[in-house]
């Protein structure tokens, strides 16, 4: 995890959508307000911690389109798996 690398002016946009808390990091999806590239923006309060993953398309339409609750869990808990 590390700086959004998405365009030459990488900026977290002001919409954002809690996915919840994965491994002990809270977990935010959005966009680049400059590009329109998704972004996992990953924190931790206790360590001060805070990074972004890139998400593609595909991933960030089935998380938006997820219910809250175990099903978002399960993929967030797989995504994260397999991308952090």
């Amino acid at each position: 995890m590390d700086k959004m690398k998405c365009c030459s002016f990488p900026k977290w946009g002001p919409d954002y959508m809690d996915v919840g808390r994965e491994d002990g990091c809270d977990l935010l999806l959005g966009r680049c307000s400059n590009c329109g590239a998704y972004w996992l923006n990953v924190f931790q309060d206790a360590g001060g911690y805070t990074g972004y993953e890139p998400v593609s398309e595909d991933d960030a339409r089935t998380i938006l389109a997820l219910p809250w609750g175990p099903e978002l869990k399960s993929f967030m808990k797989a995504w994260a798996r397999a991308h952090m």
